[in-house]
């Protein structure tokens, strides 16, 4: 069966997306007793719409949008988004890390949680047609609890059961590894899990090859948050991962979940940060084009990407 794009707006041919932002939040509204600071809800549909179209503008053409069930998913939001601005939205099945779970996570077992996410992927999300385009799952900090192993093999066998890929949130990079095992022990290829938050508490060389040489997407999702390292820095260890032969395992984007990072808020860099201050910085740093193609187009393509099953 041909490969497909699965969007908020349907499926397109995977060759018609070009500069993509595989890792984002447009519309939020994360648990209060969790989240209680307001800069982390993004409530807006039009400074969203505002938004995506400063980063068409600097070419942008396609984002992940990463809000999940239980964190403030808004799918008929992003469809309105996406037709507005004529940029194509990913959104996703499948739950962050336990603090954020709704209570259905721990009352379902195994078996409904796939049949949930599968349902999500193929039917519709929210009591819509609008279908997720992949499915997350993640850890907490430095422990990976029983019911997010739980969600991840979920995660797993949405996969096999549709094709979609999974995509991950590890809390500061930590429990990278021990996702990657229980998704290998579910027989999920390396080439369809992408393992997230790579750049942020754990920004080292010796920890990125490893992760890199297990095959999966190695995705440097904090960009332009100098908070946890500088862009110099990210850019040396994408490079040395270019020399050591992943430059088709590594994925960019910013996680701009804040109203803070914002333009359309009145904040920082915003969406059109890395097509436009990032990529002039890869280049300055010696990344040829042809690397920043595949990292910023074909990468989020091929993960994106999947022949449906069902």
């Amino acid at each position: 069966m041909k490969a497909i794009i699965r969007t908020v707006c349907g499926d397109i041919e995977p060759e018609s997306t070009g500069f993509g932002l595989p890792h984002e939040h447009l519309l939020t509204f994360p648990p209060v007793r969790v989240r209680p600071d307001i800069d982390f809800r993004l409530p807006s549909v039009e400074m969203a719409i505002e938004e995506v179209k400063m980063f068409k503008q600097a070419g942008g053409s396609i984002i992940g949008e990463l809000t999940t069930d239980g964190y403030g998913r808004n799918v008929r939001g992003l469809r309105e988004i996406s037709e507005k601005t004529g940029v194509h939205i990913l959104s996703t099945s499948g739950y962050i890390m336990e603090k954020l779970f709704p209570n259905k996570t721990f009352n379902s077992n195994l078996d409904e949680l796939a049949e949930l996410f599968v349902n999500d992927v193929t039917v519709g999300m929210d009591g819509t047609d609008i279908k997720a385009g992949w499915v997350k799952c993640g850890t907490s900090d430095e422990k990976m609890t029983r019911t997010e192993e739980k969600v991840i093999r979920a995660a797993a066998r949405t996969h096999h059961k549709t094709g979609v890929s999974v995509t991950t949130h590890t809390t500061n990079g930590s429990m990278a590894f021990n996702q990657v095992n229980v998704l290998f022990s579910e027989q999920v290829p390396p080439e369809r899990i992408c393992i997230g938050h790579v750049d942020r508490r754990s920004l080292c060389i010796g920890f990125l090859q490893k992760l890199a040489k297990t095959g999966v997407f190695v995705e440097f999702d904090n960009v332009g948050k100098f908070k946890y390292y500088p862009d110099s820095l990210r850019v040396e260890m994408i490079k040395q991962l270019i020399a050591d032969g992943h430059v088709k395992q590594i994925l960019i984007s910013d996680d701009n979940g804040r109203q803070s990072y914002f333009k359309s808020y009145g904040g920082g860099r915003g969406l059109e940060y890395i097509p436009t201050h990032f990529a002039a910085l890869m280049r300055e740093m010696g990344i040829i084009d042809e690397d920043i193609h595949q990292m910023t187009i074909l990468n989020p393509r091929k993960l994106m990407a999947f022949e449906p099953r069902m």
